[in-house]
């Protein structure tokens, strides 16, 4: 699992060829791993676009020799689907100029013309509504082209819903952005119980459809209590009430004993907390913040170990609060 990466290309590249999942080509090599990205691509960064390619060819690659990608949206994702472009760069938009072009010319040999997101991405149509909605948001000149694409229903925002997902399991393991409280999987008021997988199912097909501009975004994504938003498990040492609310919660999903997170940087570097029960991803490693280039591994028989530039730590020294005292 690779935490947060906010527009950081070079980062990303280097964390992946660290737990041997691409070559120096950036072709997938992991032969039957499963690497989950746990979102925040977007932001702080000028190489988003290179982010998203590079996630999409590995999403096609892996599966070749058996392994799989799963990429996570996290919360500045869901920013800029709704063109909230505070943590955007001047590097970012001009790329969004480009791939903006691309799709309105599909033949023309420009930079960018062979990305997998463009590919993935279907051309815009110069509808009068999309104009209308994109004046509606008082856009400076230089983000328009960024709102084409990413507003719900744009061409970038059709293909990332089709390939990625706001949560998502593996084996025992729930992978989510910020994390799942018990609102998220509960039953709306009226309707009868449903269990926590029947909850991330709906969570992530409603996110679905308001991407594609098929429905209006669902309630349980707005907030700060959203489950890209929430940091109550990410504090160096989460309250007791939270170890309990996070145990109560994998209960509701069958057959989850932990859930891992990025969304907050650790400054320790991968760890976990509440006994093992979550485990943070987000080291920072991107030129926004600094942090160390590291990596969650989990083995088949659910041990886990952290990868490091020196080498392999034991999960069991990365609990909160402990530093590394051995490479394995």
């Amino acid at each position: 699992a690779v935490g947060d990466v906010h527009g950081d290309v070079d980062a990303f590249r280097r964390v992946l060829r660290l737990g041997k999942v691409i070559n120096e080509k950036d072709e997938w090599v992991g032969g039957d791993c499963v690497l989950v990205q746990v979102g925040d691509q977007f932001d702080r960064g000028d190489h988003e676009l290179e982010i998203l390619d590079l996630l999409f060819k590995l999403q096609d690659e892996a599966p070749r020799d058996g392994g799989s990608v799963h990429i996570l949206l996290g919360n500045h994702e869901l920013m800029n689907i709704e063109a909230d472009f505070r943590y955007v760069t001047d590097g970012a938009y001009r790329a969004f100029d480009v791939l903006e072009q691309v799709l309105l010319n599909p033949s023309d040999p420009a930079d960018g013309g062979g990305s997998p997101a463009a590919s993935s991405a279907p051309a815009k149509s110069n509808d009068r509504a999309v104009e209308q909605r994109i004046w509606s948001l008082g856009l400076d000149p230089h983000q328009r082209a960024r709102a084409r694409v990413l507003m719900p229903g744009g061409p970038l925002a059709r293909a990332m819903a089709d390939r990625m997902r706001v949560a998502v399991v593996v084996n025992d393991a729930v992978f989510i952005h910020g994390g799942i409280l018990p609102a998220h999987v509960a039953a709306p008021p009226k309707a009868p119980p449903r269990s926590g997988d029947a909850a991330l199912r709906e969570l992530n097909e409603s996110c679905y459809r308001w991407m594609r501009g098929e429905a209006e975004k669902p309630a349980v994504l707005m907030g700060g209590r959203s489950p890209v938003w929430v940091r109550d498990y990410s504090r160096t040492h989460p309250a007791p009430d939270s170890c309990k609310v996070l145990r109560a919660v994998l209960a509701e999903i069958p057959g989850t004993s932990y859930m891992v997170v990025g969304h907050t940087p650790q400054a320790e570097g991968v760890n976990s907390a509440c006994d093992g029960c979550i485990w943070r991803v987000d080291t920072g490693i991107s030129a926004a913040y600094h942090g160390p280039c590291e990596a969650l591994e989990i083995q088949a028989d659910g041990t886990k170990r952290v990868i490091t530039p020196e080498g392999y730590v034991s999960g069991g020294l990365r609990e909160a609060g402990m530093r590394p005292v051995d490479y394995m």
